[in-house]
């Protein structure tokens, strides 16, 4: 079918007008409609042949080793640079990592030709700064690809997009808020992006803007990757493979159409796959104290994960008269406002044994006994990052503070070597820090999951 025009044209091209009247014949079929030419009539079956034969041959093989993986990219106001932590772009990356090694296994044996990327930004900047965010945005993605995949310059191309109106029309198309009509007629008009953003700005005196700015805006600043490639034979005893995705579909945005082997980028809501993940810590801020110790986490769901630290010490600091002592846990729940990395709150209870003493002080702090372990609670606040560059690094470093209340019921003993107990069955309330770390972390995958939810 979609040929027809094609072969009207052509068919019109070598046709040729009766002498007598305006029809327009290939050949002669009756008295009065005459040939011009055998040659031309050699011209026509040529070019019958070519349309008919040679292009729905080639057509049809250019469609059938057309295959494409895709991967969406979102970036921080006014910045460029790819950040793993933020939007779950670690989790897409690594997501697309694993699917594209497995596309170019041996078993599928699919070779990359041609990778399109296009960026877009959020409207709340000038159109200067935001044409060199995209620039620089598709510069950033183009480099991890080149080192992630060794994918030669050749193969890129770029299609230029700034704003994203199609997508901000849909998502508030798909909301209840009171000014939806009245923004949907503006972005859907056929204003330039700058008369659409001061109209945007005008609504309301600027509370409209403000909650598209916070709610809206973040899903537009993203880079969408597409790689087509082919398919080498493979051996008829080897299990077919089903294409991720079909050539052909389209972009969201009606003026800027995919060509053919491009698909779709992610809808607005979608599927959103996170991994399980577990995590083991040692806190360096205390081993000059001489206190081991060791942490694991393990992520509950997507926001939240449990925290289980040991801290143990036997030793003396390099005196008699100096020492930590302890042994304890301090087992927390965590909650992370993104799925990814990044700040979290804790809340977290605690339990040791302990026996304290320092140089220049005149007793030695022990629990009641030696049987009797401070109890208590409170609450934390750290942030977890990689270390280095690569998304996919399993390595981490995280930081924290805490600080609560703890019940001490403990003896006070003369800080000599075997010195005499001075003063038994104490009892106080602890006010104040009571965790300070600085671990180094190495995370494993446990599980991958899938949960229904809307990018922001």
């Amino acid at each position: 079918m979609v040929l027809f025009p094609y072969i009207s044209r052509t068919l019109l091209a070598y046709s040729y007008p009766c002498r007598q009247c305006s029809l327009r014949f290939p050949f002669s079929v009756s008295r009065h409609h005459q040939p011009i030419s055998v040659l031309s009539r050699l011209g026509f079956l040529t070019a019958f042949f070519i349309l008919f034969a040679v292009i729905p041959v080639a057509a049809q093989a250019q469609a059938r080793s057309e295959i494409v993986d895709s991967v969406e990219v979102y970036f921080r106001v006014n910045k460029s640079s790819l950040d793993p932590d933020y939007m779950g772009n670690s989790v897409r990356l690594r997501d697309f990592s694993n699917s594209y090694r497995q596309l170019t296994t041996e078993e599928r044996a699919f070779s990359a030709d041609k990778i399109q990327i296009y960026a877009t930004a959020s409207p709340e900047g000038s159109e200067q700064t935001n044409t060199r965010l995209v620039e620089q945005r598709i510069q950033n993605i183009t480099r991890y690809l080149q080192s992630e995949f060794g994918f030669p310059p050749s193969l890129f191309e770029r299609m230029d997009i700034l704003y994203d109106w199609d997508l901000l029309a849909e998502q508030v198309e798909r909301s209840s808020k009171k000014y939806k009509s009245e923004v949907l007629s503006i972005v859907r008009s056929d204003r330039s992006d700058i008369d659409k953003k001061a109209a945007l700005r005008a609504l309301d005196r600027g509370q409209v803007w403000k909650d598209l700015l916070n709610n809206y805006f973040p899903s537009m600043r993203y880079t969408h990757v597409m790689i087509g490639g082919k398919y080498a034979e493979v051996k008829a005893r080897r299990k077919a493979f089903q294409p991720i995705a079909q050539i052909g579909m389209e972009l969201p945005n009606p003026r800027l159409r995919a060509p053919e082997g491009s698909i779709a980028p992610f809808p607005s809501y979608r599927e959103k796959s996170w991994y399980r993940d577990l995590y083991l810590k040692v806190n360096t801020a205390v081993l000059p104290l001489l206190i081991l110790n060791a942490a694991v986490e393990v992520d509950l769901s997507n926001h939240w994960s449990f925290h289980l630290p040991v801290y143990f010490c036997p030793f003396d600091w390099f005196s008699p008269t100096t020492k930590f002592r302890c042994l304890g846990v301090q087992p927390e729940f965590r909650y992370w406002p993104r799925p990814e990395d990044g700040w979290y709150v804790g809340a977290h209870g605690g339990v040791s044994l302990y026996n304290l003493a320092v140089s220049s002080g005149e007793y030695r702090m022990q629990d009641h006994d030696g049987t009797t372990p401070l109890i208590g609670g409170g609450l934390s606040v750290g942030y977890r990052t990689r270390l280095g560059r690569d998304p996919f690094s399993p390595w981490l470093l995280e930081f924290s503070l805490g600080a609560g209340a703890y019940d001490m019921h403990y003896d006070l003993f003369d800080n000599v070597p075997n010195g005499k107990l001075m003063f038994t069955d104490l009892q106080k309330t602890y006010f104040g820090i009571d965790n300070v770390s600085v671990s180094l972390v190495y995370k494993f995958n446990l599980k991958k999951y899938t949960t229904s939810e809307r990018y922001r």
